[in-house]
């Protein structure tokens, strides 16, 4: 699955619904079902974080009529989705899936992310499920799924909440939602290359613990590497001076990083997971 153009689709949900697209791939944006936003603030006004990640307004979903009855599992007709797909006669994967999402309101709010690329999901393969959470608590998830989408496919990610007893004034909070991976032709072994595309760079361990590698880097005038948070931080930044490069993230949080390589004719973006 190496290979093809690099694509990015990030949702902030700081402040709307909106997407950002890099790379040959369309969003089909965010959508619910018996759900909707109440508005775009922090979970609370004293909300625990990841370590090292900014406070910043998140996306507060709730129940349509705010009354949560008192489940036990997932409504199969109530969630939050995001969907992309590719241009025609074009397949694409999906490599990373990073977000933050938490409660608010009380301990009671329960979620299951889910994918699949049938639209009923009669196929769905669940990434995570979350019974219990702490309330004005946010938390990095991240996932490395490797999925392929054939031709006229469509990726579906929902978030399925619940809450375990009967209440109002609850909600899940989501942020900075990023899927990455590569488009390909389809029924093509020549992938799509990116216009400005360099030597395909090695990067490894991935996921890693605390320090990863770069192989087959240019070594040029201004070549650098800088390394960003899902919140678009920079959180660390060194020059290239030869081809092996190593980046230490002891320090940062667990959770997906994006790695921008710069040298003299081109750029090239890396999702990397630290677990």
């Amino acid at each position: 699955m190496t290979g093809g153009a690099e694509y990015s689709v990030h949702f902030p949900m700081i402040e709307n619904d909106e997407a950002i697209v890099e790379g040959p791939i369309i969003s089909l944006g965010e959508s619910w079902s018996g759900m909707y936003v109440k508005n775009y603030q922090v979970p609370n006004a004293s909300t625990t974080w990841p370590e090292g990640v900014e406070e910043a307004a998140t996306q507060r979903n709730t129940i349509i009529d705010d009354n949560w009855p008192a489940e036990i599992d997932i409504v199969t007709n109530r969630y939050i989705q995001f969907a992309i797909r590719s241009g025609e006669n074009t397949t694409f994967t999906v490599d990373s899936i990073g977000m933050y999402a938490g409660a608010a309101g009380g301990n009671g709010m329960a979620y299951r992310v889910m994918i699949d690329t049938d639209a009923n999901f009669a196929n769905a393969e669940t990434l995570e499920n979350r019974p219990s959470n702490v309330t004005n608590t946010m938390v990095a998830l991240s996932y490395q799924p490797i999925v392929s989408v054939e031709e006229s496919e469509t990726f579906y990610l929902r978030i399925y909440p619940w809450y375990t007893s009967a209440a109002s004034g609850k909600y899940i909070c989501l942020q900075n939602l990023v899927i990455k991976g590569r488009v390909k032709e389809a029924g093509n072994d020549n992938n799509i290359k990116n216009s400005n595309e360099a030597a395909t760079v090695k990067v490894y361990p991935n996921p890693f613990n605390g320090i990863f590698t770069l192989e087959n880097l240019e070594v040029s005038k201004d070549a650098s590497i800088e390394v960003y948070n899902q919140s678009g931080v920079k959180v660390s930044a060194k020059s290239i001076a030869g081809a092996t490069e190593t980046v230490d993230l002891t320090n940062a949080p667990s959770g997906v990083y994006i790695v921008k390589v710069y040298t003299e004719n081109h750029t090239q973006t890396f999702p990397v997971v630290k677990y």
